[in-house]
C-alpha cells in the first residue's frame, strides 16, 4: 500500500502536469505562495526513492498553489479526472494534426510552382516528407521530417502524389 508521502507526490505531479508547469515553474509558484522550494526538491518529491519528505508548511502551500485542499492533496486523482485530462490533450492533439495537415497542403501547393530539379536536396527531401503526410492511408509514411541542413543522397520519387485539396480536420470526419 502506498504511503501518504507517495500519494501526495503522485497528486503533486498530477496537478503540476495538468497545468503544464515544469518543476521550476512549480518551485516559483511555491516561493510566491510564501514557501520557497527549489526545482530539485520538487523533483525529489515526485521521483526519488526514497521520496523527499513534505513538510506541513509545504503541503499547505502546494494545496494553495493548486487551488485544492490539503485533504485533496492526500487523495489520488480519480480515474475520471485523469480521463478528462487525457481527453483534453487528445482534443489538442487532433487540433494540432488538423493544422499540420493544412500547413502540409499549403507547402505542397507552393511546391507545385517549382520544378523538382530547381529545389535544393533538403527541400526535395522535405517534399517527400510532406507527400507522406498528405498521402492516403495505407501508404508508407515517414516518421520524422528531415532537417533542412541534412543532405539526402537519393533523388525524390518521380511518382510522389501531389495534394489536390486539404485533408479534412479529424473532427469533420
Amino acid at each position: 500500500m502506498p504511503s501518504a508521502e507517495d500519494i501526495a507526490a503522485l497528486r503533486i505531479r498530477y496537478e503540476r502536469v495538468k497545468r503544464n508547469w515544469s518543476a521550476d515553474e512549480l518551485a516559483k509558484q511555491m516561493t510566491d505562495a510564501g514557501c520557497p522550494v527549489n526545482q530539485s526538491a520538487i523533483w525529489r518529491i515526485e521521483n526519488s526513492a526514497p521520496r523527499r519528505k513534505i513538510s506541513l508548511d509545504e503541503a499547505v502551500a502546494f494545496a494553495k498553489v493548486f487551488g485544492i485542499t490539503v485533504d485533496d492533496l492526500m487523495w489520488r486523482p480519480t480515474a475520471d479526472a485523469i480521463a478528462d485530462e487525457m481527453a483534453k490533450i487528445l482534443t489538442e492533439l487532433q487540433d494540432w494534426q488538423g493544422e499540420a495537415r493544412r500547413l502540409a497542403y499549403e507547402i505542397g501547393r507552393i511546391r507545385e510552382a517549382a520544378e523538382p530539379t530547381d529545389l535544393p536536396e533538403w527541400a526535395r527531401a522535405m517534399a517527400e516528407f510532406i507527400d507522406g503526410l498528405t498521402s492516403p492511408a495505407g501508404q508508407d509514411q515517414p516518421t520524422s521530417a528531415p532537417a533542412p541542413h541534412q543532405q539526402k543522397s537519393s533523388a525524390p520519387a518521380a511518382s510522389a502524389p501531389q495534394p489536390s485539396a486539404p485533408p479534412p480536420h479529424p473532427a469533420e470526419s
